[in-house]
């Protein structure tokens, strides 16, 4: 009896250090964050797990199909502060110290910006826009275009098609990203293209070199050199040359005012241009369009604008007496709103 009673002891030790072993390596499990993930989630953390992308893909550029070849490199919460993107004729290369260069080798031609305290990837003067458009496979996240519930999952051999819906200035179009089950990207589709993928991965940091290029000689700029630009911060503004149009007939500035240059034509204005005619308290909104004419300020005869700022849309915050007091090129909404209300505040 006492040799079953030591038995029975011993069996229930055991299976309780046995139990606390599987209590325990269930506990470890959720500290690591050992669950399952879906490939979308396996993208998202493949993009962060190295601080550079390097991608090539193919898509649709006027009755051709290239290839554009990208490193886009991140730091800090993923923020991107370098980018290198090459598809003969086309280079590109975007830093935190030279700002953005892009040259087309075959029209000889430059376009070229300082840095302004804020990474952007071009300016599409001459690096086409269709290369560069926003997307995933740039280490932009899936999340950043829909919330996590609204990306739905159908699956293919081999592939997972995961779908949104988003809102445009044309109307919602459908987006798709196909990725394997692991979280390897194939293609990004929206409703006006296709990027096929060629190579992915992730790299540590590249030499600085590679974000780096020199204007070839006897290249000439695509519009004005930034150094040779009117428009600039503690500058006298002068808008005497644009026809006023609609309500803009008789305007004149009774306090701070912030003029939107726009060119209704490109995709970052017409997002600027539903900001810009949204009333504001603390200061006037004035559109300056560019080619075209609306109720605004306009330069139909395409001579204001490019004698004022490189790139489009670009902002100018002007005084009540006519100084520029704050300058903005490409439109980033928060960061604009923000600096404003400072710029107000200080009284600078």
């Amino acid at each position: 009896m006492r040799e079953n009673a030591s038995y029975c002891q011993k069996y229930q030790m055991k299976l309780a250090n046995f139990s606390s072993m599987i209590l325990a390596s269930i506990g470890l499990l959720v500290l690591l964050g050992c669950k399952p993930k879906n490939s979308l989630e396996q993208f998202i953390a493949t993009t962060k797990s190295k601080s550079t992308i390097h991608v090539i893909y193919s898509t649709a550029y006027g009755d051709e199909t290239k290839d554009v070849e990208f490193y886009v490199q991140y730091k800090g919460d993923h923020q991107p502060v370098r980018a290198r993107a090459v598809s003969a004729p086309f280079k590109l290369v975007s830093n935190e110290f030279d700002g953005s260069l892009e040259i087309d080798d075959e029209e000889r031609e430059y376009m070229q910006i300082p840095y302004f305290g804020k990474f952007y990837m071009g300016t599409t003067k001459v690096f086409p826009e269709a290369f560069i458009q926003p997307n995933p496979l740039l280490g932009m996240s899936p999340f950043d275009f829909a919330p996590q519930d609204k990306w739905k999952l159908s699956t293919g051999t081999g592939i997972d098609t995961w779908t949104t819906t988003i809102s445009t200035q044309t109307g919602p179009i459908e987006i798709e990203l196909n990725l394997t089950k692991s979280g390897e990207p194939k293609s990004f589709v929206t409703g006006e293209s296709t990027l096929t993928v060629k190579k992915f991965e992730m790299l540590d940091d590249q030499p600085m070199s590679n974000y780096q290029l020199d204007v070839p000689d006897g290249y000439l700029p695509f519009t004005k050199p930034m150094e040779l630009m009117e428009l600039a911060v503690g500058r006298k503004w002068s808008d005497d040359q644009l026809k006023r149009v609609g309500k803009y007939t008789s305007f004149n500035r009774t306090g701070p005012t912030l003029y939107a240059l726009l060119d209704p034509a490109e995709k970052p204005s017409a997002k600027a241009e539903e900001w810009i005619l949204t009333a504001d308290s603390a200061y006037a909104k004035v559109p300056v369009y560019f080619g075209v004419e609306k109720e605004g300020l306009c330069d139909v005869k395409k001579e204001f604008l490019y004698n004022w700022s490189s790139g489009l849309p670009a902002f100018a915050l002007v005084s009540k007496d006519g100084i520029v007091m704050g300058l903005w090129i490409g439109f980033d909404e928060p960061t604009m709103k923000k600096e404003i209300t400072d710029l107000l505040k200080n009284g600078d």
